[in-house]
């Protein structure tokens, strides 16, 4: 009887131990996909910035 509920104790420690780690790696891999988006967001946002002020110096120096 002993022996058993010695198992079970351990049983549920390691249930517990897992889903905290299952846990801890889905917040980790959220953060990170956070931090790509954020990423491509500022990288895209550059090169529009890039695109736009070559075609503007482009046109101001056809003008001239």
């Amino acid at each position: 009887m002993y022996k058993t509920m010695t198992t079970y104790f351990h049983l549920m420690v390691c249930k517990q131990y897992i889903q905290l780690m299952l846990h801890s790696f889905e917040t980790i891999m959220t953060m990170a996909l956070e931090l790509v988006f954020i990423h491509l967001e500022c990288s895209l946002i550059l090169l529009c910035n890039e695109n736009r002020s070559d075609h503007t110096s482009r046109f101001r120096y056809e003008r001239v």
